[in-house]
């Protein structure tokens, strides 16, 4: 007897955290991330401290973490996170592209340091290189 096709089934969701002090950053990043087919929006934060709180109560896949926020930056943040859950996947976000604050944000333990206005053209390739699909499963 033949097994059924998996073809049909949905991947599992990429679960993401979005911490950003922008409620309108957070809002579109939220909005543009809710029609990715393997994304999965489960919390967002505004402060670097709500970011950890979220993060331990949501066990995202992925954080999309801004670079500065109030109460905690999002590098203090990391390191944090990183410490607790050393697999978890955080990304840096930023208006400020430059250098020194990707290899700070890699120093903290990001994985990534993307451009805010960068994201819809930068994040699909890592979530893909993160993340893969099994491809056997399509074939």
């Amino acid at each position: 007897m033949q097994q059924e096709s998996t073809s049909n089934q949905r991947p599992v969701p990429i679960r993401v955290l979005v911490a950003d002090d922008s409620a309108a950053v957070v809002k579109s990043l939220c909005a543009w991330l809710e029609t990715q087919p393997r994304l999965e929006v489960v919390g967002v934060a505004a402060t670097g401290q709500e970011a950890l709180s979220a993060a331990k109560a949501s066990k995202p896949d992925l954080v999309l973490m801004d670079l500065e926020m109030p109460v905690m930056s999002g590098l203090h943040a990391t390191e944090a996170l990183k410490r607790e859950f050393p697999d978890m996947k955080i990304f840096i976000i930023s208006t400020h592209a430059s250098d020194l604050w990707s290899e700070t944000s890699r120093k903290c333990g990001a994985l990534a340091f993307l451009a805010k206005q960068r994201i819809p053209q930068e994040l699909p390739p890592l979530v893909e290189q993160l993340f893969p699909q099994n491809s056997a499963a399509s074939a």
